[in-house]
């Protein structure tokens, strides 16, 4: 499920579970924040940017990738 982002730009939370073999099992929720495409005419395929360990911060580290952040 996934909980609309606020009007305001702030994050929205994916809650997944935690074992898909278990679907009615216990959750984990994962923050996410969308960015609009800057393009005239955007492309409909999402980047999507995935940190890759503990203590990584996907959200502080989009600016990486993503021109003028």
């Amino acid at each position: 499920m996934f909980t609309a982002v606020p009007a305001n730009g702030g994050c929205g939370t994916l809650t997944v579970p935690e074992k898909r073999s278990v679907p009615n099992g216990r959750t984990i929720d994962s923050r996410s924040r969308p960015l609009p495409a800057e393009a005239a005419t955007p492309r409909p395929d999402p980047i999507v940017w995935l940190a890759g360990g503990p203590g990584d911060d996907g959200l502080t580290e989009i600016g990486f990738v993503v021109e003028g952040s």
